[in-house]
């Protein structure tokens, strides 16, 4: 189980990314995020659990870099 602050940025990530394909700005950021860790691999059900468990809030990751986001909204 993943926690509020994990869901949080979770959505935050998402509300974000689609502010910038709406706006047509930072196409190298949209177009590099390929989502969280736990939907970029599959496995069979018989294994979910095992997955979680060995994982745990690691599947949550984001595949975008965001300290690279940092200097273009630090300068704003």
């Amino acid at each position: 189980m993943i926690g509020k602050a994990v869901l949080n940025g979770i959505d935050s990530i998402r509300r974000i990314l689609e502010i910038f394909r709406r706006k047509k700005i930072h196409a190298d950021v949209v177009n590099g995020y390929n989502g969280l860790m736990i939907e970029n691999f599959q496995t069979a059900a018989k294994f979910n659990t095992c997955v979680e468990v060995t994982a745990g809030s690691s599947c949550f990751i984001t595949s975008l870099p965001l300290i690279s986001l940092l200097p273009r909204f630090s300068q704003k």
